[in-house]
This record gives structure tokens, sequence and C-alpha cells, in this order.
């Protein structure tokens, strides 16, 4: 689907960067997930093995490596939340359903005109009296009636 959004709208961005990214920052999350949990687990059995007075230097290097681990998971998960972010901020928005498929606002097609020429002149073109003096009205008297009305 944004493949096609960015084709439809002829523009060249690294999707498939994108899409990697966002795996790797997914995987990357659920790696420390994993490592928080295997800590937690160490730090319960080294008070229950406090408890029974048990030797826990072996359970402590354990811990420490597990800490390193997820400093350096952290430290990876931040660079790749940066890189994945500066992706997804440049991506741009998805164009609505109703808005025509072109390169640019050349290929658009015009349903209704409403400035008719370069003195801002308002003309209505859904009116069939269109060429009627009485209905080609200047921007500042149209407010003024507007004002007037309320």
């Amino acid at each position: 689907m944004v493949k096609e959004m960015l084709v439809k709208r002829n523009i060249n961005f690294p999707v498939d960067d994108l899409f990697d990214s966002d795996k790797k920052r997914r995987n990357l999350i659920v790696e420390l997930q994993n490592l928080k949990h295997q800590k937690n687990i160490r730090a319960k059995e080294i008070a229950t093995a406090k408890k029974r007075k048990e030797n826990i230097s072996n359970s402590l290097k354990m811990m420490e490596e597990i800490g390193l681990q997820i400093k350096r998971a952290e430290d990876e998960r931040r660079q790749n939340e940066q890189n994945f972010l500066k992706y997804i901020n440049s991506l741009p928005n998805f164009p609505h359903e109703s808005v025509p498929i072109g390169k640019d606002e050349t290929e658009n097609v015009v349903i209704k005109r409403v400035l008719t020429n370069l003195n801002n002149s308002f003309h209505d073109t859904s009116d069939k009296r269109n060429n009627d003096p009485e209905i080609l009205l200047n921007l500042r008297e149209r407010a003024m009636l507007i004002l007037l009305m309320n």
C-alpha cells in the first residue's frame, strides 16, 4: 500500500530501508524484553539464594553480563529508533482515495472555477445565468453583504 501510494505520487522514497529499519526496531524491542525478563529471573534466584545463604558470585556475574547486554541493546535500539523516525517523518502523507492520480497539479481535472479573472471578481459557475452582470460580485462587496446579513 505504501509503495503504491509513492508510485502514484511519483515520489522516490527508500521504502525498503524504512521496512528494514522497522523490522530491526521490532526485533530489538523483543530482544530487550527477553533480556529484562532474564534479569528479573536472575534477581529472584539471587534473592532466594541469599535467604538460603548460598554462594551467589556466579549469579552476580551472570546478572552483570545481562546488564551489559541490556545496555548495548538499548544503545542499538535508540540509534535504530532515530533512523526509523528519520524515515517515518519524511514519508509523505497518503492522499485520499478521491484525489486524482497524476505526476503533479498540471494533470488535475478542473471541476469548477471560482475566480474568473485577476480583479478577484467572484463568478458562480453553478448558476445558469452566469453571464448576468448582477451575479458577478466583487469579493469586497460580497463580504460586506455577508456582514450586513448577520
